[in-house]
C-alpha cells in the first residue's frame, strides 16, 4: 500500500482502524485498513457543541477542516455511500441534537439525497443537504467561515 497518506482513528487512546488516501490516484482512492471496523470516520461529537448540526462529508481531510477550522462537527463517508454500519453510527449517536447537513460535492446530490432520505426514514433528525461547490479541505479561511455560518443557520 505504497503511495498513501494513512489517518488512524483513536478511541479511548488506541488505535481502532485506519485509512489511507491514495496520492497518486491509485484505486480505491480510500482504504479502509482494519477489515473488522466499517463505519465512517468521525471527529469527536461531544454534548458542548450540541447547538451545532453535524455534517456529512466525502472525505477525512474535509472532517479535520471543518472540526479543526472552523469548530463543527462532522462524519466522512469516504465516498459517497451511506452503509448501514455509517447508519448505525448517525442513529445511535447521542451528541447530535440539531440536525445533520450533508455537505457532498455537487456532482454527488442524487446520492446526497438518497443518504437524507435513508437518514430521515432511520432516525428524528431533521436532514438538510448543502451541496458545496469548492471542495472543503481546499477552502480558504473566509470561505470556510461562510460555510459554517451558512451550516450552522440550517437548522438554527
Amino acid at each position: 500500500y505504497d503511495d498513501r497518506v494513512v489517518f488512524p482513528l483513536y478511541r479511548d487512546g488506541k488505535i481502532i482502524a485506519a485509512f489511507g488516501k491514495s496520492v497518486n490516484g491509485a484505486v480505491p482512492k480510500w482504504m479502509n485498513y482494519n477489515r473488522q471496523y466499517h463505519g465512517a470516520f468521525i471527529t469527536k461529537v461531544n454534548d458542548s457543541r450540541s447547538h451545532k448540526p453535524l455534517v456529512v462529508v466525502e472525505d477525512i481531510l474535509s472532517a479535520y477542516t471543518l472540526e479543526y477550522d472552523v469548530g463543527i462537527n462532522s462524519i466522512a463517508l469516504l465516498g459517497t455511500n451511506l452503509t448501514d454500519e455509517n447508519l448505525l453510527q448517525l442513529r445511535d449517536m447521542s451528541g447530535i441534537r440539531n440536525g445533520i447537513v450533508i455537505c457532498l460535492d455537487e456532482d454527488a446530490t442524487q446520492k446526497a439525497i438518497t443518504i437524507k432520505q435513508s437518514l430521515e426514514a432511520a432516525t428524528d433528525y431533521q436532514v438538510a443537504i448543502l451541496p458545496i461547490v469548492d471542495d472543503i479541505k481546499d477552502m480558504m479561511a473566509r470561505q470556510l467561515d461562510d460555510l459554517a455560518e451558512t451550516i450552522r443557520g440550517i437548522h438554527g
